[in-house]
């Protein structure tokens, strides 16, 4: 397991850009005059495609990017999740991560590819003619209502964000 300390060694950690980069290694071996001559001042890790995540490998232990911010900043890996704020995984600047409990985690999720509305939890009823809202709150599905309009739906459904502690971006 990485320390702080270990990673100080190796990374410098720009807290404005959320980027990593390698430092110069100090010794004089072959392969630490490789290792500074192909990335010394280089962003270090890459893009985790399948998870859209930022990863490094560091001792040859690999860790996702907005975890080692944590332990860079605060000097331990965090105990719960990290939430990226504003919905981008790679954007692991300090003030876009905060550290939350998988509920709270789930209460900043993005609209989901498929919403047909545009809003998060409202969908056109066919059958009725009407725009239907609903919250899962606690693995349970909460009706909202039926409404004429998508803006009377709309606003339901962020009062009841709002009720229930959503997060201001969720379904953003």
């Amino acid at each position: 397991m990485v320390t702080q300390a270990r990673l100080k060694e190796t990374t410098h950690y720009d807290p404005s850009t959320g980027f990593f980069t390698w430092l110069k290694r100090p010794g004089d071996t072959r392969g630490d005059k490789i290792f500074n001559g192909q990335y010394a001042g280089k962003t270090a890790g890459g893009l985790n495609k399948s998870k859209g995540y930022w990863a490094i490998k560091v001792d040859g232990k690999d860790y996702y990017a907005h975890r080692l911010v944590w332990l860079y900043s605060y000097g331990k890996l965090p105990a719960s999740e990290i939430d990226h704020i504003n919905h981008n995984r790679q954007d692991n600047s300090i003030d876009n991560l905060r550290t939350v409990n998988r509920l709270e985690n789930q209460r900043n999720m993005s609209k989901r590819k498929v919403s047909t509305s545009g809003v998060t939890g409202i969908a056109w009823d066919k059958s009725r003619g009407k725009w239907q809202g609903q919250i899962e709150v606690n693995n349970k599905n909460i009706f909202l209502g039926r409404f004429d309009s998508l803006l009377d739906a709309t606003c339901a459904r962020m009062r009841a964000n709002k009720q229930y502690n959503f997060h201001k971006n969720h379904g953003a």
